[in-house]
């Protein structure tokens, strides 16, 4: 497969989350949906789109095609673009193997969720991976980090990020995971709004810029994919 920093090729919008695909990577793609299904159990469709299309896949068990809108209209985006994932039966099998060696992957939040559970899949599939959070280790944690290169990243500081992308020496997928919500009251403060616009927008902005060099270089060219949540769509009481 190639990826590469340029247009947008994909579009998968998910409730919790939805995904941002820049690059052309099928496989990719059936990893990060395995993840989510992994992570969250079963989701909710609300509308995806592919430039590439094969026919004859099937979606994986346990996604739903409960849509609200656009109906019957975001089902057959969604399974045109799982048809992208590869016509045959073994590709599309829910135990389909890819090789990520000698790919170095960095998730932002990829220390918790949907992050985490990406961060395993491309562990798992030999690349080097890198994840992110806000603790000062990774034994911070409940969850297990082994096999993970985990650093303190406070998306936030400007100086953290730089730092990150400082001490790696190539990239080829940079997954901007990374996000949080204040509820209540406190959410409608100046500083609490400007900390979340910092920490879910502003900050894959200003890290997929730093990166860019890097995923330049990759041999195959990078991929950025960006993770948000349907609240990027529309509100909901108290989020």
């Amino acid at each position: 497969f190639q990826m590469r920093p340029r247009c947008l090729h994909s579009l998968s919008t998910l409730m919790l989350p939805a995904i941002l695909v820049e690059g052309n990577a099928p496989c990719f793609q059936r990893i990060a949906l395995q993840s989510l299904l992994k992570s969250r159990g079963s989701l909710f469709a609300s509308g995806i789109a592919c430039k590439d299309s094969r026919p004859g896949a099937r979606m994986p068990t346990g996604v739903s095609t409960m849509c609200k809108k656009p109906g019957g209209r975001a089902i057959r985006r969604l399974n045109t673009a799982m048809s992208s994932l590869g016509s045959n039966s073994k590709a599309n099998s829910a135990s389909a193997k890819f090789d990520f060696s000698n790919h170095t992957v960095v998730i932002t939040g990829g220390s918790s969720g949907i992050g985490l559970a990406i961060a395993r899949e491309f562990e798992r599939a030999g690349a080097v991976t890198w994840v992110t959070g806000t603790r000062g280790a990774a034994t911070d944690y409940d969850q297990d980090l082994g096999g993970l290169l985990y650093r303190q990243v406070r998306m936030e500081d400007k100086d953290d990020v730089d730092v990150l992308i400082d001490e790696l020496t190539s990239l080829d997928i940079l997954i901007n995971c990374a996000g949080f919500t204040v509820r209540g009251e406190s959410a409608y403060t100046l500083e609490n709004f400007s900390n979340v616009l910092d920490v879910n927008l502003n900050s894959a902005f200003y890290l997929s810029n730093k990166a860019l060099p890097m995923l330049k270089a990759a041999e195959r060219g990078g991929c950025v994919v960006n993770i948000l949540s349907m609240m990027s769509y529309f509100g909901s009481p108290g989020s």
